[in-house]
């Protein structure tokens, strides 16, 4: 992960993820942010602990993204249905 965001990011980029993301993803980020200038945005979860697919849609239509970065399964968040 950290190869792909140093060798793919460049000054200025957006990137797209949420707030259920690991810290190997969310560290990387911020310290790109503070030493190259790319910028990220964080969805929410809902109230089912989910990021909707329609938010998703939404942001990607509000924004270019030069990168969209999360993960389809965690071993740290479970929702319990």
């Amino acid at each position: 992960l950290n190869t792909f965001l140093n060798g793919y990011l460049r000054q200025g980029d957006r990137v797209l993820t949420t707030a259920l993301e690991h810290s190997s993803l969310v560290r990387p980020l911020v310290h790109l942010k503070e030493t190259r200038g790319i910028e990220f945005d964080v969805l929410p979860p809902g109230r089912d602990g989910r990021v909707s697919p329609a938010a998703f849609a939404v942001a990607l239509a509000q924004r270019d993204y030069r990168a969209v970065a999360f993960s389809h399964a965690s071993n740290v968040n479970q929702c319990l249905l």
